[in-house]
């Protein structure tokens, strides 16, 4: 009887181990480019075509010359590899990112102040969250064009401008959407309502007051209307980086090959 042949185990080398950040194909192609060379120029002309919808639509009006200083950088780059200017400018765009944030955020409080959504008992907290959203969703838009930059030396700082891209437009889309509706809020008071409804056991008179009860739904509903947020966001974020994943494949297809 043939003895059974015994595999030895393969050891990934530390060259060929990868993070998980981005799927494999993508990882693999990022890892291998040689800068400045035709494939590295293609990788930067696929990420620096990614902001182009989101930053207009998570930036203030007034904070846009940043994206627009980087397509220039790119663009120069192209032509004239010299990655000095786009270290400055992503030191500079980094240094503006609280800036940003706040005005971002003031924008999106004069814009609540303007709404005409029934009131609830939520609004308080709930606007607070569409703001801190808002902020966010500026945060990471810049976050990916400190990325694009950094691509220029480290191709594989791009990996993370699909995340960045994909976690600003769940923000906006979360935070401005679901997040700022009456409707929604109203959901997420019904359903503590509810819950507390049926899993509370049969009271004695006297046992709790009014005002405790209404602390529980308010304490209830608040982690309900969080729940119900993080499931929006999950959604929107998974839905946004499977496009952009799709794209890149599409668009590397020539030079990703089996990888």
């Amino acid at each position: 009887m043939p003895r059974p042949v015994k595999h030895p185990l393969r050891l990934v080398a530390p060259e060929d181990e990868l993070s998980g950040r981005s799927p494999a194909f993508l990882e693999r192609f990022a890892r291998k480019l040689k800068i400045d060379s035709k494939e590295h120029a293609a990788w930067i002309h696929l990420l620096g075509h990614l902001p182009r919808q989101t930053a207009p639509r998570c930036l203030p009006q007034s904070q846009l010359s940043y994206w627009s200083q980087a397509q220039r950088v790119l663009n120069d780059w192209r032509s004239r590899p010299d990655s000095r200017k786009a270290g400055q400018l992503r030191a500079e765009i980094f240094s503006a990112l609280p800036i940003v944030e706040a005005q971002t955020r003031e924008a999106i409080r004069q814009a609540l102040q303007q709404r005409q959504e029934p009131a609830t008992s939520l609004d308080h907290h709930a606007d607070h969250v569409v703001e801190r959203y808002g902020g966010l969703a500026a945060h990471f838009c810049l976050a990916s064009i400190c990325h694009i930059l950094d691509a220029l030396q480290k191709p594989e700082a791009g990996l993370d401008v699909f995340g960045d891209i994909a976690s600003a437009l769940a923000y906006q889309n979360t935070g401005l959407g679901s997040a700022r509706l009456g409707s929604f809020r109203a959901a997420a008071l019904e359903q503590a309502e509810w819950e507390l409804a049926r899993s509370a056991p049969q009271k004695r008179a006297g046992e709790t007051s009014a005002a405790q009860d209404k602390e529980r739904k308010s304490y209830l509903a608040l982690q309900v209307f969080h729940e119900y947020l993080g499931g929006q966001f999950k959604s929107h974020q998974d839905a946004e980086l499977a496009q952009l994943l799709e794209f890149a494949r599409w668009s590397l297809s020539p030079g990703i090959g089996d990888l």
